[in-house]
């Protein structure tokens, strides 16, 4: 968890030889959407794109090369954009904050519930580790992934309120296509695709 959220930006930055900056998007970035944020080119067939970074400088955006090779100049800057809503309404910081306490609470629990194991025969006993393994499903697992999926939603939405309804739909309608239709699943951390549109289209555009 911390890698991801605190390690990983100066991971690419000074580590990672498969990573390079873009001299080309942070530019984009600045003269389109007006804001500095570090763009990390990665040598890898991943095709996605990520924010990263809790504060200040930390802040990146990392392009998979897979990404770069199959998406357009227009649909890769509206992914962008995508990416700045995360940076600019510090989802990276408010995700960590959540499950940072998700981990708290359950380590607190399970501090309290231990010594009530003892005191129930063998049967019982194995009850209650069920009931704490869901705990520790639902603390670390479910919370934190309705978390991001909300996250997602309002990325989206900010993103299409810098770029337009129709062009930024366009963009999630032709990364579905090149991810062999992935987004339409529903998955734990990303609401499906129809929803995420669904989203887009009930924005009202501001001014």
């Amino acid at each position: 968890m911390s890698f991801d959220f605190l390690i990983k930006p100066y991971f690419y930055a000074f580590f990672d030889r498969s990573s390079r900056r873009s001299p080309y998007f942070e530019k984009v970035i600045k003269e389109r959407f007006d804001r500095d944020y570090f763009v990390y080119i990665l040598d890898k067939e991943i095709v996605n794109v990520y924010a990263t970074g809790l504060y200040g400088k930390s802040k990146s955006i990392l392009i998979g090369k897979g990404l770069l090779e199959k998406m357009d100049e227009n649909h890769m800057q509206n992914l962008l954009a995508h990416e700045i809503g995360h940076l600019d309404q510090n989802h990276m910081f408010r995700a960590y904050l959540a499950n940072i306490s998700a981990s708290a609470i359950f380590m607190i629990s399970s501090y309290l519930l231990y010594p009530l194991f003892a005191t129930f025969g063998e049967y019982t006993e194995g009850a209650m580790v069920a009931i704490h393994g869901c705990l520790l499903g639902l603390l670390l697992i479910v919370i934190p992934g309705f978390v991001q999926k909300k996250f997602e939603l309002e990325a989206d939405r900010y993103a299409a309120n810098m770029v337009g309804k129709e062009d930024y739909c366009n963009t999630l309608l032709k990364l579905n296509e090149i991810t062999n239709r992935e987004m339409e699943k529903t998955t734990i951390n990303y609401p499906p695709l129809s929803k995420r549109l669904k989203s887009v289209q009930n924005l009202i555009i501001e001014d």
